[in-house]
């Protein structure tokens, strides 16, 4: 039973990757998680910028020790935003951007009624990927699109597994 919550401050406050860094104007945001194990958790969320509009940029993960407040163990992308998206190559670029991550499945180890789940270490991260906007070059801001203009709106998701040495194996696309 949870006895008491302790306020240490903020959870995804940076992302350790290059290129998506508060340096770069652009924050951690849609915070989601899961545990793996008895000792590993993942956190997985994506990152938003400046731009003018509801800047949606990557998809980044983390695995922590311990807890979802642990360690950092390991950091990584899923999928990164693409300012110049031309999915029919038809020199009409827009801004590729995926949003609102969440992550779910069985932790490795776990038991029912005694026995091991069969579904035990399987795992599924999930997130929006749409065309947003349009970006202008001279002002570095994004142009929402117009109405009629396709979103090209999609739902992403990779299965996954914790590998032997309890960090994170391949993620493969499904």
């Amino acid at each position: 039973m949870l006895e008491s919550i302790e306020l240490k401050g903020k959870l995804l406050h940076e992302c350790g990757i290059e290129g998506e860094r508060r340096s770069d104007d652009v924050y951690p945001a849609h915070g989601n998680g899961c545990q793996l194990s008895a000792d590993r958790w993942m956190l997985i969320y994506a990152t938003r910028g400046w731009r003018n509009v509801d800047d949606d940029r990557s998809i980044i993960y983390q695995v922590r020790a311990d807890g979802p407040d642990g360690e950092i163990l390991t950091e990584g992308r899923l999928r990164r935003s693409i300012d110049h998206w031309d999915p029919d190559g038809a020199g009409t670029t827009s801004v590729l951007q995926f949003g609102h991550p969440g992550v779910f499945g069985v932790p490795r180890g776990a038991v029912i009624n005694g026995r091991k789940a069969p579904h035990a270490n399987v795992f599924m991260a999930r997130w929006r990927r749409n065309r947003y906007g349009i970006l202008d070059e001279q002002t570095g801001m994004v142009r929402r699109l117009k109405e009629g203009e396709s979103r090209r709106l999609h739902v992403e998701e990779v299965q996954f597994r914790l590998n032997d040495a309890a960090m994170t194996s391949r993620f493969s696309a499904r």
